[in-house]
């Protein structure tokens, strides 16, 4: 008995590790004959078996093994129309093994081992032919198990596979055909260590185990998730295997190439099984986790770069509406007087059918006056996929990439990044190089690794590194099979103007000027464009024209060794009423990171503008001038230089980090000039960290300031965060200032922050404060109180959004411009992941701010203070358009938890029985030991165990009653069948 069990434990993960794998792929007989060729020269010369290798009709070998421990004989006929042949024997051994392979057109391979008074027998047979059989036979006298495999992978064949026991435990036969139609599976219940004599299997006498119908799953290709859609299984003719079906929407989502989908197959029935719709892929459906995986080679998938979402998985989201909010009320009272007022401002939409409409507004009050009303912006927006642009119709903002940003009323067309994957937005290097067989690329930038990736032989392309900031040089080494390396040195550095190669911005606008002084009803017409040429250049243009106005702008963008840059020019002419006014700007950016010594510049600009060069807020200006509109004369002043630089220089290792910038503007017919400079040191030491900076700043017309600031910031807590800060100020009339602080956080999930603090000046003495932000379930509150020697302040704030959706009305304390809605119905209290504070409400439902919008959106609830509910997954993938409202539904199950045990093991159930409530649900299967876990509706019922038993149908009633109500723990009952038939 127990040499049985070795037994059994070793040649069964050898068979299925070793040779299953043989007889699956259909090993050709000139490849087992090499194999046993190379395997008997490995032997010592005792060891050895005989091989038996012929070209002839027929061959055979034999080989056995009298007490001893094995035999094996192999044997490969190539015959066209032959047999091959092996049998091995033991007597009084342990184990005997026979392998056969036959890839005659027309042949059969047989295999035999038996065992005398041994423990086991094991048989495996394969053949390729088309039209061909495969048996195995097993038998075991006084034995307690046999089992036989037989494997065909041809397109019309019966594999066959039996085996006997005499006074044996059980015979076990399994066979598989990896092709065509598929054969049936039986499982050995020996390997059931209880209850086996009547474990009920015939759930899983398919190959694939899986109930018919439709499941909400998890698409995966090639273990990246695609989208989440409704599959539906449905069993094949005559109660064949269940098969898989994919239907058009699913394959247009998969990005497939036109190679791999067979169009026919997919035209002849609604439901077509995988390997009929896409012959070149495998398919594995989860039933437990939800998640169907398609496997197939890469060159049947369309290339796209990382992080790429087909358009067709972008969700309009559901009709909607919401309001955002925020508002704020503050008293003050100094020397007697008081002050108040409020303040609040909307953020609101509705979503219909891929359009959403915006509206943004404030309504304010002071003491002293009346409430005023002022509307911000309204508009009307609709993606247009096709040209990676959006389409906006009301009142809006120029975006502001080439010229300056203009309110307008009217009608917009812009490109938006967004809808691009990450790695193709904004600037980055396209790699070429040429592979000479299978090689490995590796990216770094500044001695870190940014890109990884293997390519065949021949010319490659990088094409979506994600973008790296402004500067550092790419070193790229490609790594041959055969050991031997090359590297290049690919120059990396940006400016804003910079495109990839290919990539493309656009802006059209018609509408009319849109600004609170009283030109606003002036035309204006915008156009721009950028178009990435190469990774050197970029070349860029546009206009705007109004009535009596128009510009026009060109220019480039280098990105060189020794920096990027930019430049351009751009032309005015206007008309401003009493005279014509013509002049060029001019506009110079760079950029650079210097390796060697760790110096950053990052960003140096400079303009330069001819006396008579208006630009378009300008213009409007001057015709209002000389129209009699009152303007204030300082709008008139026209630029005519700024200079701005941005320093900053890496320190050795724990020195921090210095900092310098700079910016200086002069203007025509004015003395004097505008300047700004600011130097910075910052660094830290374990938990301490400390900046100190020096700014000074002088006006035309003569004034100066100077500030000198330090600042130091101690890390106290750990489980609940506390900061302890302290800073030290001195202007440049001597006046100095003290400040000192301590803020942390409290709740498990940080929701609440508070922060306490003092402060003394020359000017208002000392003053005290305290202020906080708690964020609730549904919305944010906040409140500030200080006092001083003659000034009280106190102000509190509410903040969040009202979301109307399918699913019902939600508070959130995040106001934005779309939102998921996470619904899980009866979940009540599970928590969004990421989220502080926010839970899912009375009816289980929680809207979330959009934080990535044309892109995979992983929403996750924690469920473990829910009671009496489960939750299929507590995880959903959803992909947002910009604005839009997208549901993310959780399937959730009620109910109480419990657990039956059979009273003793004489009554339990078979192993795999079906059980099903009063209602005819399935409500899951019997485990091992009899054991039987299902979630109830009711406090009391019946539950309903059906098997097979020599054929015949039967059934047990199982009462339950749930006594503790409150419970969210599986409460434990044992049972015994009420009825049997």
């Amino acid at each position: 008995m127990h040499k049985a069990k070795v037994l059994a434990y070793w040649l069964w993960p050898w068979a299925t590790g070793c040779l299953l794998p043989l007889v699956s792929l259909g090993v050709a007989h000139a490849e087992v004959a090499e194999w046993a060729r190379a395997r008997a020269q490995t032997l010592p010369a005792e060891e050895a078996p005989p091989m038996a290798l012929a070209s002839a009709r027929s061959s055979a070998s034999l080989f056995s093994a009298a007490d001893g421990e094995s035999g094996r004989t192999l044997a490969a006929n190539s015959a066209e129309s032959g047999a091959s042949r092996a049998s091995t024997s033991a007597a009084g051994g342990e184990s005997g093994l026979a392998l056969a392979a036959n890839s005659a057109e027309s042949g059969a391979s047989r295999a035999s081992a038996s065992a005398a008074d041994g423990e086991s027998g094991l048989a495996l047979a394969a053949n390729s032919a088309e039209s061909g059989a495969s048996r195995a036979s097993t038998s075991a006298a006084g034995g307690e198990s046999g089992l036989a495999l037989a494997a065909n992978p041809a397109e019309s064949g019966a594999p066959r596979a039996s085996a006997s026991a005499a006074d044996g435990d059980s015979g076990t036969a399994l066979a598989a055909n990896p092709a065509g139609r598929r054969g049936h599976l039986a499982f050995n219940t020996a390997f059931l260590q209880y209850y086996a004599g009547n474990a009920d299997l015939s759930q899983f006498d398919q190959e694939s185990g899986l109930m018919p119908g439709e499941w909400l799953a998890d698409i995966y290709l090639n273990d990246e998730q695609v989208g989440r859609e409704s599959v539906i299984l449905r069993r094949g003719e005559e109660g064949g295997e269940v098969n898989i079906c994919l239907s058009p929407a699913l394959l247009r989502k998969l990005n497939l190439t036109d190679e791999a989908i067979d169009a026919d197959a997919l035209a002849e029935a609604d439901c077509t099984p995988v390997s009929l719709a896409i012959p070149a892929a495998t398919a594995e459906f989860d039933a437990g986790r939800q998640r169907l995986t398609l496997h197939i080679a890469q060159k049947y998938v369309q290339h796209s770069a990382r992080g790429y979402v087909p358009p067709a998985l972008w969700q309009d989201g559901s009709t909607a509406a919401f309001l955002g909010y925020a508002f704020n009320s503050y008293y003050a009272h100094n020397n007697g007087m008081s002050y108040n007022s409020q303040y609040l401002g909307i953020n609101s939409g509705f979503n219909i059918a891929g359009w959403y409409l915006r509206h943004n507004g404030s309504l304010n009050r002071q003491s002293g006056s009346g409430s005023e009303y002022q509307s911000l912006n309204t508009w009307l927006q609709h993606d247009i996929g096709a040209l990676g642009g959006r389409l906006l119709v009301g009142e809006g903002y120029t975006s502001g990439r080439l010229f300056d940003t203009l309110g307008y009323t009217g009608v917009s067309l812009v490109s938006d990044e967004q809808m691009l994957p990450a790695s193709r937005r904004d600037y980055a290097p396209e790699i070429r190089g040429i592979a000479r067989g299978n090689a490995r690329v590796t990216v770094r930038q500044n001695g870190n690794l940014i890109y990884e990736t293997s390519v065949p032989a021949g010319e490659f392309v990088i094409d979506d590194l994600y973008p790296m900031g402004y500067g550092g040089d790419l070193e790229v080494t490609v790594r041959e099979a055969d050991g031997r390396e090359s590297t290049s040195l690919v120059p990396y550095a940006a400016v804003a103007e910079l495109l990839r190669p290919g990539a493309f911005r656009y802006e059209l606008v018609a509408g009319r000027y849109r600004t609170a002084q009283k030109h606003s009803d002036q035309p204006l017409y915008l156009l721009t464009w950028q178009q990435g040429i190469s990774n050197l250049l970029t070349l860029y243009g546009g206009t705007q024209l109004s009535e009596g106005y128009r510009a026009f702008l060109g220019g480039g963008a280098l990105s060189t060794p020794i920096g990027a840059w930019a430049f351009d020019v751009t032309h005015s002419d206007a008309h401003t009423g009493s005279q014509e006014l013509t002049g060029q700007s001019y506009r110079v950016t760079y950029n650079k990171f210097l390796r060697q010594t760790g110096s950053y510049i990052a960003l140096a600009a400079y303009r330069f503008s001819t006396q008579n060069y208006l630009d378009f807020d300008q213009a409007m200006d001057y015709r209002d001038w000389y129209g009699g509109v009152g303007i204030d004369p300082v709008y008139l002043w026209r630029e005519k230089s700024r200079f701005s630089l941005s320093l900053s220089q890496d320190l050795p290792t724990g020195w921090g980090q210095l900092s310098a910038s700079a910016l200086a503007r002069h203007w025509w017919h004015r003395t004097g000039a505008d300047l700004q400079y600011q130097l910075g040191w910052s660094s830290g030491w374990r938990r301490v960290n400390w900046s100190l900076s020096a700014s000074r700043s002088r006006m035309m017309n003569g004034l100066q300031d100077s500030n000198l600031y330090l600042s130091f910031s101690v890390a106290l807590g750990d489980q609940h965060p506390l900061s302890l800060s302290s800073g030290f100020s001195r202007d440049g009339e001597g006046h100095y200032g003290e400040q000192l602080s301590l803020a942390g956080s409290l709740g498990e999930r940080q929701q609440m922050s508070w922060n306490v603090g003092v402060d003394h000046n020359d000017y208002s003495g000392t003053t005290g404060s305290l202020n906080g932000q708690y964020t609730a379930p549904w919305t944010s509150l906040s409140a500030n109180a200080s006092i001083g020697s003659e000034t009280r302040t106190v102000s509190a704030g509410l903040n969040g959004a009202l979301v109307a959706h399918p699913r019902g009305v939600t508070f959130t304390p995040y106001s934005s411009d779309g939102y998921i809605v996470a619904s899980a119905p009866g979940a009540a209290g599970a928590e969004v992941t990421s989220y502080p504070g926010l839970q899912l409400d009375y009816w289980g439902n929680a809207a979330i701010p959009l934080s990535s919008v044309y892109q995979r959106n992983l929403v996750t609830l924690d469920p473990t203070r829910v009671e009496n509910v489960e939750m299929d997954s507590t995880m959903q993938s959803v992909v947002p358009r910009a604005g839009a409202v997208v549901l993310a539904d959780f399937a959730t199950r009620h109910g109480y938890a419990l657990l039956l045990l059979p009273s003793s093991a004489e009554q339990g159930l078979p192993f795999g029985s079906t059980i099903t409530d009063e209602a005819g649900n399935n409500m899951g299967i019997v485990g091992q030991g009899g054991l039987l876990y299902a979630r109830v509706t009711e406090t009391q019922g019946q539950l309903l165990a059906t098997w097979s038993e020599e054929g015949k149908a039967r059934t047990c009633v199982l009462p339950y009653r749930i006594e503790d109500l409150e419970s969210s723990t599986p409460q434990h009952q044992h049972y015994r069948c009420e009825r049997s038939q």
